[in-house]
């Protein structure tokens, strides 16, 4: 049995079960007292002519079942509503709208069946490759003057000590900073030596994910954050294997799934976008992973509506004009920290000049481990983090 038809059994066997609620626990209570009520006044009364002449009771009866088809009208309309709205989300007539709600729902683990219950496997997956047609070029990295002149922009040294003209404060070509934007809280490390930046696999791979930490110290990285999400059969959360274009240290681990990719040559240059194995070898990726969308490119904000996608705990990687690259998560579904759209975290990272960024794995997944320590605040039970299939490392 899959778990679509176990999903509508359970749904089904719920109603029921609520319907059959509303009117037994009334029913009882009101039999009960009107029995009493009839006793006292006919102490003669047996319980079987009174549940078969009681005026009272059939009055309650009457109100019951009317209640009872109001309950059963308005669960079947909510039910084709719910299945309804699914249906336009995830096979409806726009495509991007499609994507987007149909990869949340599939990175969600909980509820990645559900697309399947008006979708075959196939149509699933040509769903969540959804790219609009979008083709991104080989990212160049420049500046504009006062007098309108494009020139290739300055790249901060190597081991920049100092405040940059953002006003982040760099030591060692490394800044961490955190700041609160849209009622949300940012992390985010910036690094001025693209190169310092790698793609790390999970020590258990791939049989199971590692925590971020772990990732961290066995490295001897200096930090890092999640970075793409994991394909999860069983439904156990293992976090072995990626999905995706993924590769380490210039070896192609995997290609198997769909989403847009991030990746580094071997001079620190970022690419976003839509990428193969075929493209992986033509631009000598040294490190890559899937997720997705593509949040800026180019210097322009994505206008897919595939950013518009609610506000939730969320991670990217970018890359500025002066090549430096940023690393960046934030809070989400937690009282002192809201959450933010895609489209939101593209308008931050543009504040800091950011010309190419994507969007990474996010909700529970989002977490940034440095200089020691786990800076933000997961989702995941007991406040840890989850295990993961790949992350981002700072060396």
């Amino acid at each position: 049995m899959t778990s679509s038809q176990v999903f509508i059994i359970k749904l089904l066997a719920l109603a029921a079960a609520g319907l059959a609620a509303v009117y037994a626990i009334p029913m009882l209570i009101g039999c009960l007292v009107c029995y009493k009520k009839e006793k006292e006044a006919n102490p003669s009364l047996s319980f079987g002519d009174f549940f078969e002449n009681s005026k009272g009771l059939k009055k309650i009866n009457r109100v019951l079942n009317r209640l009872l088809g109001i309950g059963m009208a308005v669960c079947l309309g909510g039910g084709f509503i719910l299945l309804g709205t699914l249906q336009i989300f995830t096979a409806g007539p726009s495509k991007a709208w499609n994507a987007s709600f149909t990869g949340q729902l599939d990175q969600s683990r909980r509820f990645e069946f559900l697309p399947h219950l008006f979708l075959s496997d196939e149509q699933v997956e040509n769903t969540l490759a959804f790219t609009d047609e979008r083709e991104y070029q080989t990212p160049t990295y420049t500046k504009t003057n006062e007098d309108g002149t494009v020139v290739q922009a300055e790249r901060l040294p190597e081991r920049f000590t100092g405040t940059d003209q953002y006003g982040l404060e760099f030591v060692d070509g490394i800044s961490y900073y955190e700041t609160t934007y849209m009622n949300s809280k940012f992390y985010m490390i910036t690094v001025a030596d693209p190169t310092r930046v790698t793609l790390g696999l999970s020590a258990n791979y791939p049989a199971a994910g590692e925590f971020l930490e772990d990732f961290v110290k066995r490295t001897n990285s200096l930090g890092g954050i999640n970075a793409g999400s994991f394909l999860d059969s069983s439904g156990g959360g293992s976090g072995g294997s990626p999905a995706g274009l993924t590769v380490v240290d210039g070896e192609i681990i995997n290609d198997y799934g769909d989403g847009d990719t991030a990746a580094l040559d071997k001079n620190g240059v970022l690419y976003v976008g839509s990428y193969n194995v075929s493209d992986a070898e033509s631009f000598g990726f040294q490190s890559a992973v899937s997720f997705g969308p593509v949040l800026i490119s180019g210097g322009v904000i994505s206008g897919d509506d595939v950013l518009e996608n609610g506000n939730n705990p969320r991670t990217a990687i970018g890359q500025r004009s002066d090549m430096a690259i940023v690393l960046l998560c934030v809070d989400g579904r937690q009282a002192s920290s809201d959450g933010v759209t895609q489209r939101n975290v593209a308008e931050f990272l543009s504040l800091y000049d950011v010309q190419n960024a994507l969007n990474l794995d996010g909700g529970s997944s989002t977490c940034m481990y440095y200089d020691g320590q786990l800076r933000n605040n997961p989702t995941t039970a007991m406040n840890g983090t989850r295990y993961l299939p790949d992350a981002w490392l700072v060396k």
